[in-house]
């Protein structure tokens, strides 16, 4: 236990020179959540079976008196200790008691409970809006809730009216604008919108797709076609196959052959290629024996020349032709002619490429033009992060700068990417966090470390979990 505490002690005293430290460093945990609060400045955190909250500086906000909380909705967490839930703000106000089951938080100002495994739901004053009778519920669209009863499902308001009959055997799927809901009567599937009138009828044999808030994409009788709201049908001929529906587009197959469709229906790259992939980067994938590039009206980019072609990232996609890689930019140029054996995906200006292939891999570095920024003298290799990439040499990692320079010397048996300036490490069976500088944040003496969030790393020393704050600015997941 001494060496326990004179290893822990060291630990504090690098925390403290090394980077800006939250007030009570020496606090550890049995588990810590950085990511699901931190829009709320907090983090939720356990100690010996209990659980409670605290601030980015170490400060007890919840104590650690509850057995089991939620996560914060809204403002709102609910928290239980000695069986009875506790309603309760940020600030660690208690604003309600409730003697449920269990209890959720929801983002519309209601709380979903349950007793005795029935849901309902309350208000924030505890009132009830719809009883603990219902086998199932779900929130469908902004003032509506679906709730499951004698195995049929019943959409109701926020203020507990049923707008439906108790007809339907499933509810799912909401449109882009959540204002129109799917659902399925005796195996048929439509769409209700807020006053409950069935404005599609459930005449579809399968669960249609939105492709917009006012267009599914429907099938019948075996067939797909796209059709509003309204009824008007978009498409002019009916598909066999769709596959995918991104960004308006819709991959279809017809008679073997694939193409791509908008939302109003128009086939923008026709029914001609054995595969098609439409890509988050705007552009589409074709093949016939070899790939190509359309733009999304479906004009040709690239000819159907290449065994690979890659996402856009710096304006440039990797390609694949007769077994050596390259680079094309957005016009479809081949900037980067097919020479290497491998390469990876331009970052900051920057990509990794390699000349000679296994067993003898000797990686360096292009920029955007096919110029030779660093020289192939590694085994492996990252991608830029922050400024600065991971390389290997003789089984050991470093860092090199985008000039090139050998900042860090391969020394890590294991290294992370920076992000805001701090990158993890790992050494000799510990695990620790470097600066630009190479100087420890983290000594490397950590059994265990986790990166979940831009602006705190996560350790563990002998089971229990403390955390380090970086400069980074902090990025949290938006509620849902």
């Amino acid at each position: 236990m001494k060496q326990y505490h004179l290893l822990l002690a060291i630990i504090l005293l690098h925390l403290s020179i090394g980077c800006r430290a939250q007030e009570n460093p020496s606090k550890l945990y049995d588990a810590i959540d950085l990511q699901s609060n931190c829009q709320y400045g907090l983090m939720a955190v356990s100690l010996d079976g209990k659980c409670g909250f605290i601030d980015f500086a170490g400060k007890e906000v919840i104590p650690l008196v509850y057995d089991q909380t939620t996560n914060f909705r809204k403002g709102l967490a609910v928290l239980r200790r000695n069986n009875q839930w506790e309603v309760l703000d940020t600030s660690g106000k208690l604003l309600l008691t409730l003697d449920y089951t269990s209890a959720y938080p929801m983002d519309w100002n209601l709380i979903l409970v349950e007793s005795e495994n029935k849901y309902g739901w309350i208000d924030l004053t505890g009132k009830e809006i719809l009883p603990c009778v219902y086998e199932a519920t779900y929130r469908i669209m902004p003032g509506y809730i679906s709730v499951k009863k004698a195995e049929k499902w019943v959409i109701c308001t926020d203020k507990g009216e049923e707008i439906t009959p108790h007809i339907y055997d499933d509810v799912d799927g909401v449109s882009e604008n959540q204002s129109v809901t799917l659902v399925c009567r005796g195996g048929k599937w439509g769409v209700i919108d807020g006053s409950g009138k069935e404005i599609v009828p459930c005449a579809y044999d399968t669960k249609p797709w939105f492709v917009t808030s006012n267009t599914l994409l429907v099938k019948n009788d075996g067939k797909y076609d796209l059709r509003t709201l309204s009824g008007q049908t978009l498409t002019t001929r009916r598909y066999d196959q769709f596959k995918f529906v991104s960004s308006g587009l819709i991959e279809v197959e017809l008679n073997g052959k694939q193409g791509v469709i908008d939302s109003l229906g128009k086939e923008v790259v026709p029914c001609r290629y054995n595969d098609v992939s439409i890509a988050s980067d705007g552009y589409v994938r074709v093949k016939l024996a070899e790939w190509g590039l359309t733009d999304a009206s479906g004009k040709e980019i690239v000819p159907c020349r290449y065994s690979y072609i890659g996402h856009f990232t710096d304006g440039m996609a990797q390609v694949e032709r007769n077994g050596k890689y390259g680079f094309i930019d957005w016009s479809g140029h081949e900037v980067v002619p097919c020479h290497y054996m491998r390469v990876e995906e331009f970052s900051e200006g920057l990509a990794g490429v390699d000349l000679q292939g296994y067993p003898d891999y000797q990686w360096g570095f292009i920029d955007t033009t096919g110029k030779t920024a660093i020289s192939g003298k590694y085994a492996e290799i990252s991608r830029f992060s922050d400024g600065m990439v991971a390389v290997c040499r003789d089984d050991q990692w470093g860092f090199v700068n985008s000039a090139g320079k050998e900042v860090i010397p391969c020394m890590y048996e294991k290294v992370g990417d920076f992000i805001g300036g701090v990158a993890l490490v790992f050494l000799n069976g510990s695990y620790g966090a470097i600066d630009k500088q190479g100087r420890e944040v983290l000594p490397v003496m950590a059994e265990m470390i986790d990166r979940t969030s831009r602006k705190f790393i996560l350790y563990s020393m002998q089971g229990k979990w403390g955390y380090i704050e970086t400069e980074a600015p902090i990025l949290c997941l938006g509620e849902f």
